[in-house]
């Protein structure tokens, strides 16, 4: 194989990867799901951060830094990234960024038990433990 071939391939296997990597670490928070059918579930889910392609290209959004995010319709694509599911992150500042979101295995820890959510069953995750931005002049 040649060096170029081989450079290539290496390149497309880790491309995909660099959004994830950006991602590294991340924080532990409270949540309410709430699902198409109407029903609810509240807990806590630790996640790196979110992955969305949108407009200004793909962002690797910080935990923290979401309020929201709201679901609009199941794409049904799977990638290394997760399940594809547009929709819209709102950030705690106010800012809400569209686009495709990429679902993981997203896990929230209940007084029941762990709950694996299903994409396509996704409307809004609100998460609960943060601020609302101050909008008090100084």
């Amino acid at each position: 194989m040649s060096r170029s071939v081989a450079f290539s391939t290496l390149l497309v296997v880790l491309t995909p990867l660099t959004g994830l990597a950006q991602l590294v670490g991340g924080t532990e928070s409270t949540i309410k799901v709430e699902m198409k059918s109407g029903q609810s579930v509240s807990g806590t889910i630790f996640l790196p951060g979110i992955l969305i392609d949108c407009d200004l290209g793909r962002y690797a959004i910080k935990t923290e830094k979401i309020k929201a995010i709201r679901f609009t319709r199941p794409t049904g694509t799977v990638t290394q990234e997760g399940t594809s599911v547009e929709g819209v992150v709102v950030t705690t500042s106010g800012d809400e960024i569209s686009g495709t979101v990429f679902v993981q295995e997203w896990s929230v820890r209940t007084d029941l038990g762990d709950l694996t959510l299903d994409p396509a069953k996704l409307k809004v995750i609100s998460f609960t433990d943060r601020n609302e931005p101050s909008t008090e002049k100084k």
